[in-house]
């Protein structure tokens, strides 16, 4: 193994340094020092020294006490003490001080030195490169924490952008609907401005429609969607969207059935219990150009679950293909481009509806075949805990 790293020894013994060099240079990248001033000189000026080998009997300062001195500036070099048996006591006590890696016992066996000094160099090596790769990952990580805080601070300024605007389009928007229904009121039902009228409303309603969708899309992508429980009656609430469709499902020649046990109240986000039924019966009523739709609520007992609720919305309409399910749960996606032009709308309402669903404990199944009608299958927690 070839390292990058060198070793530096340490001694008075102008021999012993020879011999080492001599002996070991093939082996290893060799620096040697006769005094501890000379190995501190080196130290401060090479950042290559990976193993101070010090003898410990030295004049003027001994190698237990220049390592004590140094280690605290060099915390990354791995010490190794050399000395002769008489002096095991002193080596004891330098390997209690926890800053030598080992011993050399002097006469040395240059097998055993080259083992153990190749050990050393690893360990330094290993160590070295855990410590870049450390400082890596800190760097990595607070990046990416900057990150993290310029996108959430990116998503609030466009969530109160887009709350803004939403206000600032709603008001004179709710100024139009509300004219519009008062001229509707005060005109005979079979002239054209009351057919007008009538256009402006419902545009007006569409519009209202899209802008909470594309609001509430921003709080799901940045995960500000606030859930909150309450206690209804969700075969009452299914009873009252169906109330609302019927003059659409009518316009359409379409039948559209309600089943179901008479009463389920659950705990849960009633508002977007709501918004989930709405979006998959509007959906049932805008892809099915003829036959029938019907909703059913069935209890948790018939599913053998307890805890659940499941409502199923079915339709004898265009269908899906199996490839494309998973693609309509995608926000601003239809199945074609044609479908966009063609039925209208952005895309995005069982974008929401899912996540909505997940949010409530809950999901969106879907059976369907190519023109023979779907299945949305809607099961939610009776309990929500918030």
């Amino acid at each position: 193994m070839k390292f990058n790293s060198k070793i530096l020894y340490v001694d008075d013994d102008k021999e012993n340094l020879t011999g080492f060099e001599i002996s070991l240079s093939r082996s290893f990248g060799i620096e040697t020092a006769e005094n501890s001033q000379v190995a501190y000189s080196i130290l401060q000026s090479s950042d290559d020294i990976g193993v101070v080998l010090v003898d410990y009997k030295m004049p003027k300062e001994d190698g237990i006490s220049f390592v004590d001195r140094i280690k605290d500036e060099f915390p990354d070099l791995i010490f190794i003490i050399t000395s002769a048996w008489a002096d095991m006591d002193v080596v004891i006590k330098a390997m209690n001080m926890n800053c030598f890696y080992g011993f050399i016992q002097k006469p040395w066996n240059y097998d055993e030195l080259t083992i153990t000094l190749k050990n050393a160099l690893e360990h330094f090596e290993v160590k070295r490169d855990n410590k870049r790769l450390n400082a890596e990952l800190l760097q990595q990580n607070e990046a990416l924490e900057v990150a993290i805080r310029r996108e959430k601070e990116a998503n609030r300024v466009k969530n109160v952008f887009l709350q803004n605007i939403s206000h600032e389009i709603r008001t004179p928007l709710n100024s139009i609907i509300g004219f519009s229904n008062l001229i509707k009121q005060n005109l005979p039902s079979d002239t054209k401005v009351a057919a007008y009228s009538d256009l402006v409303i419902q545009g007006g309603y569409e519009l209202l429609r899209t802008i909470h969708n594309i609001l509430e899309s921003a709080l799901i992508f940045s995960n500000q969607v606030v859930v909150s429980s309450t206690p209804f009656d969700i075969k009452a609430m299914v009873n009252r969207l169906v109330g609302e469709a019927v003059d659409r499902v009518a316009k359409k020649n379409l039948t559209l059935q309600c089943k179901g046990i008479d009463e389920v109240v659950i705990v849960n986000d009633e508002l977007k219990v709501q918004y989930i039924l709405r979006v998959l019966l509007d959906n049932a009523i805008k892809f099915t150009p003829k036959g029938s739709i019907s909703i059913s609520v069935l209890d948790g007992s018939e599913i053998s679950d307890d805890e659940v609720v499941l409502v199923r919305v079915s339709d004898t309409g265009m269908g899906i293909d199996k490839k494309d399910i998973d693609m309509i749960f995608e926000p601003f996606k239809q199945v074609d481009d044609s479908s966009t032009r063609q039925f209208g709308g952005s895309g995005i309402g069982l974008f929401i509806a899912k996540s909505y669903a997940e949010l409530l404990g809950g999901r969106i199944s879907v059976e369907s075949e190519p023109n023979r009608g779907s299945v949305f299958s809607l099961i939610l927690k009776k309990s929500l805990a918030c």
